[in-house]
């Protein structure tokens, strides 16, 4: 008698191991498309002064070589206004077209 009840519950055992199995098959075959995809926030542009040449290190900085441009990644240190440049001496070569930033 305890023979056949132990075969029993080894059968309900094994039946709702499989049964779990197929369960969580499932949940993760439908979560890979289930998750929501966010889309990047467009931030807006800020104005930013950019060296129109190369402004060479030890020599002061002229007008005439910053322009301003709408960038939306603001790099860290950046100039809004180049009144504020015009006659301060970089430290480093400034590459054209790159921002004009301080340090």
């Amino acid at each position: 008698m305890a023979n056949n009840l132990t075969k029993i519950i080894a059968g309900l055992l094994i039946a709702i191991a499989v049964l779990l199995g197929i369960y969580a098959w499932m949940l993760g075959r439908s979560t890979q498309n289930a998750a929501p995809v966010q889309q990047p926030v467009a931030a807006s542009p800020v104005p930013v002064v950019i060296a129109t040449r190369v402004l060479p290190a030890g020599q002061p900085i002229t007008a005439d070589a910053l322009k301003i441009r709408q960038t939306t990644p603001v790099p860290t240190g950046a100039f809004a206004d180049p009144s504020v440049l015009v006659g301060r001496v970089p430290a480093a070569d400034i590459p054209a077209s790159s921002p004009v930033v301080a340090g």
